[in-house]
């Protein structure tokens, strides 16, 4: 099982977006290449002439925007009414999170805490659905050298040495892998999926009434999104594959981060938006 991951905002950079959103795209290996093939498929039949599909990335801030264009809406229309249903076996597990007081410290020495709770559905959704034999493979969109080795020891630590990453070692592959988004579909997935939501959430608390429009088309998408998240058993609840952060706990994001030590007490499940 593929596991592809991309963030729309980021915990330790400033940027204007209010709900900082990580998505899990969860592909079988065995959809991966008809995956592909869907979304070059995809980007083919819609992309204006003079646009190489192959050299047109699908990314959520192109095309999900109040002023994008009409063919920039039909691509969205396309890939979340349609597209996400077409490929077997797809799940999303998703964390839509807020501005804590401060940012993250980019030299975080744990794997920050919405990272643990991706990590920790993922693992309860292979126990549960997924044949005992696979493993789930994760795969981060590049954020250049010194991000993604930071990603990547905080990522193989926490497996290694955190007691709950120990028993995660049953399904997961135990480093992540990188790639570069214009190259990977999944990636391209995580990274639509993430923006919906993210701008959802926000433009839902913003109640700008010259955006209604526009929040009822991203509403449309995330009703789609939540067709295909991630199962989960009868005592986790299906619905929490898409976790929507309340502000207070955010500050349990960032208390998590400012630990030197990789075996601290995580709580996955920290507290939920009614």
């Amino acid at each position: 099982m593929f596991v592809f991951l991309d963030e729309s905002g980021r915990l330790e950079t400033e940027d204007s977006i209010n709900r900082p959103t990580i998505s899990a795209v969860l592909v079988p290996e065995a959809s991966i290449s008809e995956a592909t093939k869907e979304i070059i498929n995809l980007k083919r039949e819609i992309c204006p002439s003079e646009i190489d599909p192959f050299n047109y990335e699908l990314k959520s801030s192109n095309l999900l925007r109040s002023s994008a264009g009409g063919w920039k809406i039909e691509i969205a229309e396309h890939f979340f009414n349609k597209f996400l249903h077409s490929i077997e076996g797809l799940k999303v597990i998703a964390v839509v999170c807020r501005r804590p007081s401060e940012l993250l410290p980019k030299d975080i020495k744990v794997l920050p805490l919405h990272h643990c709770w991706i990590l920790n559905k993922v693992f309860i959704h292979m126990e549960e659905y997924v044949q005992e034999e696979e493993y789930a493979t994760f795969i981060y969109d590049t954020q250049g050298v010194e991000t993604d080795e930071n990603i990547s020891r905080e990522f193989t630590s926490f497996i290694y040495k955190h007691h709950k990453g120990q028993e995660y070692l049953k399904r997961v592959i135990p480093f992540p892998l990188f790639g570069n988004s214009s190259l990977i579909c999944g990636i391209e997935l995580a990274d639509m999926i993430a923006g919906c939501l993210s701008r959802q959430a926000d433009l839902h608390e913003s109640c700008d009434p010259n955006k209604k429009i526009f929040l009822s088309r991203l509403t449309r998408y995330n009703e789609e999104i939540k067709k295909v998240q991630a199962e989960m058993p009868e005592s986790e609840n299906k619905e929490y594959s898409i976790k929507y952060v309340r502000e207070n706990a955010m500050e349990k994001v960032l208390a998590h981060a400012k630990q030197e030590e990789v075996e601290v007490e995580i709580s996955p499940d920290f507290e939920e938006e009614q």
